[in-house]
């Protein structure tokens, strides 16, 4: 527009300030503006907005792409946005509580998971949250583990070495056991067990459970406490194993020789049956966070119905968003057609805009200068 209209215009936008259209000639003469809108009422202060031929502080903000937004659309997808936001809030602070972790729990699971985005990664593991009975790690607290310095010392080959020789002989004592038996029924699994049918009222309406050992006598359990102190017995015969010991030893010393990784040494020391994982980091990293999830798997089934709700919704939304593109595209059309300039502008991101995504409107412009193509992108409203 011509500047003295623009001036007027922008006088009146910043009158609450003191501002008010003037003569620029003879400024002390009186002056009367009024600016009313299709039904002739009158327009207020805040509701004009001037963009000048030239500002250097003028920049893209969400107040000038709402110009041809469907405010709508809009709206609905910041809810839903929103709602998604809530309730991942929801379940990492539950996550937080379980682990007693201070990290940015959001970045770990969706690293530990392969994923740049949270909602996949969670989407990713759900039927494996589904098909988990229970959560064996879940009093693990993150943060004595799954440090940086912890994962880049496991790294190492002489603590690696040290961890399979440990491995191979826990392997050997539970193949031994009389009641356990490796990757089929361990400890974690019989206390699982212990706790199910406590919970379930199995020992107060009578019943018993009988343990067939690979070796020796049958055992009758009729309490919950008689079926833990099995458990214990068994646990204690194997971690008080000599040579299980001695690698064991063998793995602390490693630990000890650095003053920051002593911590760590003092945890496994106090949870020794979470050390065969430790051959396999990431992945017992992964078994970790899973059982946290599935610790807390209400949140976690919410969270997910509410991704697969909003994931549809939107799309719709999106489809509608598609129409409001035309009107972007008729404006970058007449500018066009309007102007003769070396660049042909087009529109990159209006539907990212219309439903909120994205805050500034993108424009490209396609230049040719010297018989060569160059493409530049600057943010615009």
């Amino acid at each position: 527009m011509k500047s003295s209209f623009a001036l007027t215009f922008k006088a009146l936008s910043e009158k609450a300030e003191g501002a008010f259209p003037k003569d620029r000639m003879f400024p002390d003469l009186p002056t009367v503006a009024t600016v009313t809108d299709e039904n002739n009422d009158a327009i207020e202060n805040d509701r004009i907005l001037v963009v000048e031929s030239y500002d250097k502080d003028l920049g893209p903000s969400p107040e000038t792409c709402k110009l041809l937004v469907n405010e709508k659309l809009r709206v609905e997808f910041a809810e839903m946005h929103e709602r998604v936001k809530a309730a991942e809030g929801v379940l990492l602070n539950l996550i937080k509580q379980q682990s007693k972790s201070k990290a940015d729990l959001a970045s770990e699971i969706s690293s530990a998971f392969a994923s740049d985005d949270l909602r996949e990664a969670l989407l990713r593991i759900e039927t494996e949250i589904k098909e988990q009975d229970d959560a064996p790690f879940a009093s693990i607290e993150y943060d004595k583990l799954f440090t940086q310095e912890f994962i880049d010392l496991l790294g190492k080959q002489d603590l690696k070495d040290k961890l399979a020789d440990y491995v191979e002989r826990y392997n050997e004592l539970l193949d031994q056991s009389a009641f356990f038996s490796k990757n089929v029924f361990d400890y974690y699994n019989a206390g699982e067990i212990a706790t199910s049918l406590t919970k379930n009222g199995f020992f107060k309406a009578k019943h018993s459970v009988t343990l067939r050992p690979s070796i020796g006598d049958v055992e009758q359990i009729n309490t919950k406490e008689e079926l833990e102190a099995v458990i214990e017995r068994e646990k204690k015969a194997i971690f008080e194993d000599e040579k299980l010991s001695s690698e064991f030893s063998a793995i602390a010393k490693l630990l000890d020789a650095n003053v920051r990784t002593r911590g760590f040494r003092e945890y496994l020391m106090d949870n020794r049956e979470i050390v065969p994982n430790l051959a396999n980091a990431e992945r017992f990293r992964r078994n970790v966070l899973k059982s946290y999830m599935k610790a807390n798997d209400g949140a976690y089934f919410d969270l997910v119905k509410i991704y697969r709700d909003v994931r549809s919704r939107q799309e719709e939304i999106e489809d509608a968003a598609k129409e409001q593109e035309t009107l972007w595209r008729q404006v970058v059309d007449l500018f066009n057609s309007r102007f003769r300039v070396p660049f042909k502008l087009s529109v990159r991101n209006a539907k990212s805009v219309i439903v909120g995504r994205d805050t500034t409107m993108q424009l490209r412009f396609r230049m040719t200068m010297a018989s060569t193509t160059k493409r530049m992108l600057i943010g615009m409203s």
